[in-house]
């Protein structure tokens, strides 16, 4: 149970940072740009909201301009996902940058999540809008969460904290042990569980990679702040075989030393 708490205690400190690393992800001009078009949205600016957006883009968006404003709510605007990528010529030239942002407006039992594109060469202009509606908000339906969840939930996970629990020890008493031959090949092999077995913690679909190496031997990882936590383990082989063999390998190291003396 304690293990568990810490796994969880590890996944709510990641969740906490998160903000942070999307606002040094995103650039304040991609933010500032994307704020300024959802507040257009909230507030029946169609006209400045086209003035900002790709003239190709114009017509498209302009029939959708009534569907847009009703699904809207009136919220603060929250950055939940973002990337970036820089083209630049390797002759020189100008160059290319693309942004994707993600927010989330949440007021009362509305909620919708908008997805925004840039482009920037002079100047940056936004080249997608998307506005979804979801159920809930985009933390609750994201959530890492015990309660409601399905046996091999629970198995996955309690697998992932033992065979974290089993390489921890395994590298501990490798270390502190006396007399083990090639003890740093040990340290190394025990370092990695090896293949991946792993469960998506919102639908339960489990996928595996038997060509893996899973560093520590478990992971819970959310790839972005809209998608689900991702639960699961690799087999920690040569730990395993370490904690197995280590009392024969002290024994045979005592029993070469009393040989010799």
């Amino acid at each position: 149970m304690r293990l568990i708490l810490a796994v969880l205690t590890l996944l709510m400190l990641g969740a906490c940072s998160s903000q942070g690393l999307l606002n040094k992800v995103s650039s304040a001009e991609d933010r500032q740009l994307s704020e300024r078009l959802i507040a257009d949205v909230q507030n029946d600016r169609g006209a400045d909201f086209a003035r900002l957006i790709a003239p190709e883009l114009r017509p498209v968006l302009a029939p959708q301009w009534p569907a847009m404003r009703a699904v809207t709510p009136q919220g603060p605007a929250r950055l939940v996902d973002a990337s970036f990528s820089d083209f630049k010529p390797l002759g020189g030239g100008q160059g290319v940058h693309h942004a994707s942002l993600t927010y989330a407006v949440d007021q009362g039992t509305r909620h919708v999540l908008i997805q925004i594109a840039v482009q920037k060469t002079d100047q940056a202009v936004v080249t997608g809008f998307f506005v979804k509606p979801i159920p809930d908000t985009v933390e609750h339906l994201t959530a890492f969460g015990l309660t409601g969840k399905s046996p091999v939930h629970y198995a996955i996970l309690a697998l992932a904290v033992a065979a974290f629990t089993v390489i921890v020890v395994a590298l501990v008493l490798i270390v502190r042990t006396r007399g083990v031959r090639r003890k740093w090949l040990w340290f190394l092999g025990s370092l990695f569980g090896f293949g991946q077995i792993g469960i998506d913690w919102s639908t339960g679909d489990m996928f595996f990679n038997p060509l893996y190496l899973q560093l520590l031997g478990a992971f819970a990882i959310r790839p972005s702040g809209i998608a689900d936590w991702m639960v699961g383990f690799g087999v920690p082989v040569v730990a395993i075989l370490f904690l197995i063999r280590r009392p024969h390998l002290v024994r045979g190291q005592e029993e070469q030393a009393s040989v010799f003396s």
